[in-house]
C-alpha cells in the first residue's frame, strides 16, 4: 500500500498522476460538493448535467465509469451514489466502502485518488470513516492474500492528514502482520 495525501484543490490533483478519480455524493446534493465538485467544475458541469437529466441520481450504490476526457489528470472517473445524507450511517459507509473497493478491484487499477466517502458531512466522524474504509480496502484486496502495490491518494483537507497518516499507518502495520 502506497497511500499519499493531498489536499482538495485542482492544482493538487493536477501534480499527480493516476488512473481512476473516485467520486461520491449524496442523493440531495444538488449540486454536488466537495471534490465532485471539483471534478464537475473541470467538466464544465458534465456531472450536474447528468444529474438535472435523471441519468445519475445519487441512489445509494449507483455507480458511473466515465472518461476524464483530458480534462483530469487520469484516464476515468468513478462517481458513487451514497443515498440519502440523513441515512449514511455506520452500517451504510461500511457496504459504500466496500462497494467502491470491490469496484476497484474488478477495474483492476493500481492508481486512484479520492476523498473519503461522505467527506464535508456533519455526523460521521472522520475518523470511523478512514477506518472503514482502509478495513474494507484491506478485506476486498487481501482477498487474494497478497495486497496489490496500490498507489492511493486521499483528498482530504489539510488539518485531516495527520489522522489519516495515524490509521493508514496501523492498517500498513496490520497488513504487514498479514503477509507474514
Amino acid at each position: 500500500m502506497n497511500f499519499n495525501y493531498i489536499v482538495p484543490d485542482l492544482h493538487q490533483i493536477d501534480c499527480i498522476e493516476f488512473d481512476i478519480l473516485i467520486l461520491s455524493f449524496f442523493q440531495e446534493e444538488k449540486p454536488v460538493k466537495g471534490v465532485a465538485g471539483l471534478a464537475d467544475w473541470r467538466l464544465n458541469g458534465k456531472i450536474n448535467r447528468l444529474i438535472k437529466s435523471g441519468n445519475l441520481s445519487g441512489r445509494f450504490r449507483e455507480s458511473m465509469l466515465m472518461p476524464s476526457s483530458g480534462r483530469l489528470p487520469c484516464r476515468r472517473l468513478c462517481v458513487f451514489g451514497l443515498g440519502g445524507a440523513g441515512e449514511f450511517n455506520q452500517p451504510r459507509i461500511r457496504e459504500a466502502s466496500w462497494f467502491i473497493m470491490d469496484t476497484l478491484r474488478r477495474l483492476q487499477t493500481e492508481s486512484w485518488a479520492m476523498a473519503l466517502p461522505g467527506s464535508f458531512m456533519q455526523g460521521a466522524s472522520f475518523r470511523m470513516r478512514a477506518e472503514i474504509l482502509l478495513e474494507e480496502y484491506m478485506r476486498v484486496f487481501s482477498a487474494d492474500r497478497q495486497l496489490p502495490e496500490a498507489r492511493v491518494f486521499l483528498i482530504e483537507p489539510q488539518n485531516q492528514h495527520k489522522e489519516l497518516m495515524d490509521v493508514v499507518g496501523y492498517f500498513s502495520r496490520r497488513a504487514k502482520r498479514l503477509e507474514k
